[in-house]
């Protein structure tokens, strides 16, 4: 092993780095001194506001700064929620919880404004700067191995490299005494592009320029090999995945978000742009989509379609580097892929969890073949590519992520620099994720779920609590997976509708399982204690899948979030057990004979299972377009001023069952905005005859119709019993001791426009069923 040369602090490179100290300390300095006091003056509403402060600075803990304030025309002040009268003076004194002053002003006509008084407490931006400085420290760290490919050595550290580490950190500090290079600053700048439509779209242009490559090189490696077997059972999941598609096609409708996200592509104001803030790639599969075709949902079918593809692929080889057989890999990674567990792994809402896996697979994939082989710096950038993808997407996988190395350390558990590096770049930028959402809370920055991290972090539960609750969550998984799971697969047998087509699939896997075996020679079974090691590390691998949502009480019976990567470890364990169990039989083929047909048998009521759900999300989707369908052609054009209102006279359970309860979310003005375009009104949102409104993805939280509704800007359309749509001419009478105004919705629409081009694309199959009833 090569010896690191360590310089001292005599050296000139190690002077060098202590003059650029110094001169980054006495900036510091003169920049704190120097900093301008803060002062707000701003006139709003009739009201004048002047809030200044002493200084801008404070340094230590207790360290005050005197604040005063003069303001007219107001009808009340609250100082960090005190009551305050229009002038004064307050010694203010910064903390980690509070460094600046919040004054809430309302003006005397009303006119409600927050601001904060820019203070810079020390501590505080001592912390922001070391949330940079780790992030950037992490990225060197990267960009060293990557350029070095050093993957076998210690990282060099000497006293030059810990005097620039420290330069960097004055610099970070340094940044955050001006405006453009603080933190508030970068993040603005990096949530701007974050949200951009090209973003989202530059990461799946990234995935290719790595990821086909190393697809290339791997089929061309693999070639080589002979690998006759992998190569056909990669081509069966192709097969095995059209067959399950093709009872509904490629050109279905959009369910859920998805008009959402093509809504927000299109310009259309939504909350979606506080998810990109922390979920950078989330919809970066939707912009492939879109992009492929932006006039129908068929490019959300086709990457949906590739995305299982990648899933089943990546899978089979990661059990075929674990060292499973060809043919057990085979029939494991079919389980794993019709595990009844999930309960919308067929829909298009699942893209993100989709698009979150396949990224964590591909990493995992190719971190075990570098482990393995001589590394290079395509399949380095993969890695950390797909788990940037992972993280970017949705963070339920992080303690997969933290348990990931001991696939590598496993295999030899002596101890090496190498093995020790590979877990250091396994883990630069999941933990750079984790620092960026410090970063975020740090700066008290609103982003996706962080009112659930803010409650989780404030929750003062007894520790006991807290291990009952995870001992009965955990207990509920377990059921799902094992007993409700299988139940609910053989109970979907009762209703038959899918059971041909289920047995084909079957006879599909079945005939590649033979080729398999036949390949590869019925040699291979796993010893029991292989087989006790598959049974214990399936049911393990089920604790981390689940481990962050499990912590949330609403996710925890939430199954279509918790369990995308439960089947990985479930579907291992079944095929532990069937092994463990036909290892007491007496000839090797025997055994795989059994185990096969145990396997084959229980794909086919998981698939049955599979389809019914796949026919329920397009049999939910049509009823959903048919409704807007029916709208569109009651209203082919709205005044841009109005609002459109769905009254139903359910209750959101029954809307569920129904197979439209989408409408209450804010899908309805998503599908509007995608389908009528610029003839479409101003919002749409659903109502209940009761009054109550769903929030639209806006701003119009609590909506209620009564006295203060202004019913001259409304257009009604009501559900009936049978959810055809009819356009109301009339209130009904629920509502007519409210209309302060005529309600006249003939005046707001327009019967006789064509119908947008897009509608007959995207609302295809309502087309369809309307024409064939």
């Amino acid at each position: 092993m090569k010896t690191v040369p360590r310089l001292s602090l005599h050296s000139p490179t190690a002077h060098a780095l202590l003059v650029l100290i110094a001169v980054l300390f006495v900036l510091l300095a003169l920049a704190i001194h120097n900093a301008p006091a803060p002062r707000i003056e701003t006139e709003f509403g009739g009201a004048s506001v002047d809030i200044s402060g002493d200084r801008a600075w404070a340094l230590l803990p207790g360290d005050c700064v005197t604040i005063t304030w003069d303001l007219e025309g107001i009808h009340s002040l609250y100082v960090d929620g005190q009551g305050k009268i229009g002038w004064g003076e307050m010694a203010y004194c910064p903390s980690l919880i509070s460094a600046s002053p919040q004054f809430e002003v309302t003006s005397a006509n009303g006119g409600e404004r927050t601001l904060s008084l820019d203070l810079r407490y020390f501590p505080m931006e001592l912390i922001r700067s070391l949330l940079l400085f780790v992030i950037l420290s992490l990225l060197l760290i990267a960009l060293y191995y990557l350029v070095t490919l050093r993957l076998w050595e210690p990282l060099p550290f000497n006293a030059s490299l810990g005097l620039a580490l420290l330069a960097l950190l004055i610099a970070c500090l340094l940044g955050q005494t001006g405006d453009a290079f603080r933190l508030q600053s970068i993040l603005a700048v990096l949530t701007k592009i974050f949200q951009s439509h090209t973003w989202q779209l530059f990461g799946v242009v990234a995935g290719g320029f790595v990821y086909i490559p190393l697809l290339i090189r791997s089929m061309k490696s693999r070639r080589v090999r002979k690998a006759l077997a992998d190569f056909a059972a990669i081509a069966v999941f192709l097969v095995f995945l059209l067959l399950l598609y093709l009872p509904f096609g490629f050109d279905g409708i959009g369910h859920w978000e998805e008009w959402v996200v093509n809504a927000y592509f299109e310009g259309r104001p939504s909350k979606l742009s506080a998810e990109l803030i922390s979920r950078i790639w989330v919809v970066a599969p939707h912009a492939l989509a879109y992009l492929i075709n932006s006039e129908s949902f068929t490019g959300y079918h086709l990457v949906n379609f590739f995305m299982f593809w990648g899933k089943l692929a990546l899978m089979y080889g990661i059990l075929r580097q674990l060292s499973f057989a060809p043919v057990y890999a085979f029939l494991t990674t079919v389980l794993f892929m019709v595990y009844p567990v999930n309960s919308g792994l067929m829909s298009l809402r699942s893209f993100p969890m989709q698009f979150s896996m396949l990224g964590l697979l591909a990493a995992v994939y190719l971190a075990l073949n570098c482990h393995r082989n001589n590394p290079s710096r395509l399949p380095l950038i993969g890695i950390w590519l797909g788990l940037i993808f992972n993280i970017s997407s949705s963070e339920s996988a992080y303690v997969l992520i933290l348990l990931a190395p001991v696939l590598w350390w496993a295999r030899s558990r002596k101890p090496s620099w190498g093995k020790l590096n590979w877990t250091v770049l396994w883990y630069l930028f999941p933990a750079c994720k984790m620092i960026y959402l410090f970063w975020l809370i740090a700066t008290s920055q609103d982003f996706y779920t962080s009112g659930r991290i803010y409650d989780l972090l404030a929750t003062e539960r007894a520790g006991s609590s807290a291990v009952n609750q995870l001992i009965q969550n955990l207990a509920r998984v377990y059921e799902n997976t094992t007993h409700l799971a299988w139940t609910e697969a053989f109970d979907s047998l009762g209703q038959g509708t899918w059971i041909g087509w289920s047995l084909l699939m079957a006879a599909v896997v079945a005939g590649a399982a033979l080729f398999l075996a036949h390949v590869q020679g019925g040699k291979t079974f796993p010893a029991k204690k292989d087989a006790a090691l598959m049974l214990l590390a399936g049911i393990l691998f089920i604790v981390p899948a689940v481990a962050v949502l499990i912590w949330f009480e609403d996710y925890s019976d939430d199954l279509w979030r918790m369990y995308f990567y439960v089947p990985i470890g479930a579907a291992v364990a079944v095929f532990g057990m069937s092994s463990l169990l036909a290892s007491a039989l007496g000839s090797v083929r025997t055994r795989s004979i059994i185990v096969s047909v145990f396997l084959l048998a229980l794909m086919v009521p998981a698939t049955n299972r599979l389809l019914l759900q796949q026919a329920h999300f397009a049999r939910s989707a049509d009823t959903k377009a048919i409704m807007l369908h029916e709208m569109m052609e009651q209203a082919r054009a709205f005044d841009s001023n109005a609002i459109a209102i769905m009254l139903a006279d359910r209750s959101l359970d029954e809307l569920e069952d129904l197979g439209i309860f989408e409408f209450e979310s804010n899908m309805l003005d998503s599908a509007f905005h995608v389908l009528w375009q610029a003839e479409s009104p101003r919002f749409a949102f659903l109502c209940f005859l009761n009054r109550r409104c769903h929030p639209s993805d806006i701003d119009y939280d609590g909506y209620v119709l009564d006295e203060k509704t202004s019913f001259g800007e409304l257009v009604f359309f009501q559900v009936r019993d049978d959810l055809t749509i009819e356009l109301l001419r009339d209130l009904p009478p629920e509502l007519r001791d409210y209309a302060r105004d005529s309600y006249n919705p003939g005046r707001l629409i327009d019967t006789s426009a064509p119908i947008p081009p897009r509608a007959l694309t995207m609302l295809a199959s309502a087309r369809r069923a309307s024409a064939n009833p």
